[in-house]
């Protein structure tokens, strides 16, 4: 968002950080960031993204084509404000798409609430395809999932979010953000779409797009679950983990010995 860190926080944790013996990333993004917040004189070698449980089909799940799916707390980080604002375009498009919004209220800049924000922003004819359902167990969010249409989340800043991982798992078409580690996680037009969260034009567009094509949305879904499990599933990254922590053992057992053997130099 553009925003200057806590001066106080910024220095501790960069002196917690230059402690370090190994520096792992969720995210090459991430990663880069941190070495550029922090004055870091390289970034992390190593990039060990966050796993998934990639859920068995729900038997006879059949999904609605119409319904978009939006999760997260109401920020304008998360780019739900720029979604409210891409709906009149997508409703002019599509008079049957329907917008379900999970997650908690936010505030807005001025202190007041997201919710109420977001409500001001519909016109009448807007309102009544519009739905909050505030937070909700993630049990309940991954059965939505399962059902959806598509899951839109236009985000600001990720280091590397779950929530689309969590979507694509499911086999849900999903629209992510192009910011952030976004074009990591998808590969644009074959896994997912990403859209640019200050574009609210581009945002209906991608919309549309998935709306009057159910063939490419049908295929952007399969490929998103073939994705994660290929390279974002628990036993993928576990064995990752494994291998990493076994390689910091070791090196850092050799950098001991070599330290302990090191002659010394009387003066």
């Amino acid at each position: 968002m553009g925003r200057r860190p806590d001066w106080l926080t910024l220095k501790m944790e960069r002196a917690s950080i230059r402690r370090g013996d190994f520096l792992v990333s969720e995210s090459r993004y991430l990663g880069m960031k941190t070495r550029s917040v922090f004055g870091l004189g390289s970034e992390p070698g190593t990039i060990i993204y966050n796993p998934v449980e990639v859920p068995e089909s729900v038997p006879g799940a059949v999904r609605d084509p119409h319904m978009v799916v939006f999760a997260g707390t109401l920020t304008e980080k998360k780019g739900v404000v720029s979604l409210i604002r891409s709906w009149a375009g997508v409703r002019e498009g599509c008079p049957e798409a329907n917008l379900h919004i999970w997650g908690k209220d936010g505030l807005t800049t001025g202190g007041g609430s997201m919710r109420e924000y977001l409500g001001s922003l519909l016109t009448s004819p807007l309102v009544q395809s519009v739905h909050f359902h505030g937070h909700v167990p993630l049990a309940e969010l991954l059965a939505t999932f399962q059902t959806a249409g598509m899951t839109v989340l236009p985000s600001y800043a990720e280091g590397f979010a779950l929530t689309p991982l969590h979507a694509m798992a499911a086999g849900c078409p999903t629209i992510y953000t192009v910011r952030g580690s976004g074009p990591e996680l998808i590969d644009e037009g074959v896994t997912g779409l990403l859209v640019d969260p200050d574009r609210p034009d581009q945002i209906c567009s991608a919309i549309l797009t998935l709306l009057k094509n159910p063939d490419l949305a049908r295929r952007i879904g399969e490929n998103g679950r073939h994705h994660v499990e290929r390279r974002f599933s628990w036993p993928v990254l576990l064995a990752q983990n494994e291998e990493f922590y076994h390689r910091c053992l070791e090196e850092f057992g050799q950098n001991r010995h070599q330290r302990t053997k090191a002659p010394i130099h009387a003066k």
